[in-house]
């Protein structure tokens, strides 16, 4: 785990100060992605960094009431 302080850009914007969690399972052992968190909106990126090349980006933020 770890906090990236330059933030991550993706469609839905730009979010500073990201938590960052690698993630496996070993029902996919070879299978290693990141996970992007942002306060207040939660995943706003996935990222495998091993076994593949699949990217998951936010799109769209609606606010809560």
């Amino acid at each position: 785990m770890r906090h990236v302080e330059d933030g991550i850009k993706v469609p839905a914007g730009s979010y500073d100060d990201v938590l960052i969690i690698e993630e496996w399972t070993p029902l996919e052992p070879t299978v290693i992605e990141l996970k992007y968190y942002a306060r207040g909106v939660g995943v706003v990126a996935e990222r495998q960094i091993f076994g593949g090349a699949d990217v998951v980006e936010l799109v769209t933020v609606t606010p809560g009431r």
